[in-house]
């Protein structure tokens, strides 16, 4: 930003590999920690129905559900959980009964890290409404309610075991998706927009 304003030619690159950067289609990183996550969530298949379990998977994702959509849908979840719809859990636990009354007695949950329950956003919602006045100034006292609101996906194990009778596992990626070897995709793009960055930044 300073060299910017000192006059130099500066071209930002959009990197990251949950994908929640506004205005681009796709992040470097985004591609590489969408196979990583896919092929952990592969792996935990055949756990999940080895053991008959509920397996979670929770992936990077705190304002964005690209990474859990992806991986989940490219891996067959059963459920997917993303933090822009709030979920609710008997829809949840609905779904987890059909699969077991169709003699599937195993799930694949995967949750983005922020993914909310319904109940916990209206009640968030209502908490921010009383603290503030403008839209504004609700967002914020939104914010910091959140952050008191961690382990959700804890929360929703224990609710999904209860309610199905089923053991609940929860695998954590975090920010193992973010490492290993560049997709053969994130390394051309990466390149391509390399290319057209210096071309600008001199012209």
């Amino acid at each position: 930003l300073h060299l910017s304003k000192a006059g130099l030619n500066v071209i930002v690159l959009p990197k990251a590999a949950d994908n929640d950067i506004p205005g681009t289609d796709k992040a470097i990183g985004f591609d590489t920690a969408r196979e990583i996550a896919t092929q952990a969530i592969d792996r935990l298949h055949s756990t999940a129905n080895a053991t008959h379990r509920i397996m979670l998977v929770e992936l990077l994702g705190s304002s964005s559900g690209w990474l859990t959509m992806g991986a989940g849908l490219a891996a067959g979840a059963d459920v997917i959980l993303i933090p822009e719809i709030p979920y609710e859990f008997d829809v949840v636990i609905d779904a987890i009964h059909r699969r077991k009354a169709a003699g599937r007695n195993f799930s694949l949950v995967a949750v983005a890290e922020k993914a909310r329950s319904k109940e916990l956003v209206d009640f968030m919602e209502l908490a921010a409404s009383k603290r503030a006045d403008s839209i504004e100034e609700q967002e914020k006292a939104f914010e910091r309610i959140e952050n008191n609101y961690s382990a959700q996906t804890l929360l929703l194990a224990r609710r999904l075991g209860e309610a199905t009778e089923l053991e609940t596992h929860i695998t954590i990626l975090g920010s193992l998706v973010r490492g290993g070897t560049p997709t053969a995709a994130d390394r051309l793009l990466a390149n391509q927009l390399a290319e057209w960055s210096v071309r600008m930044a001199v012209e």
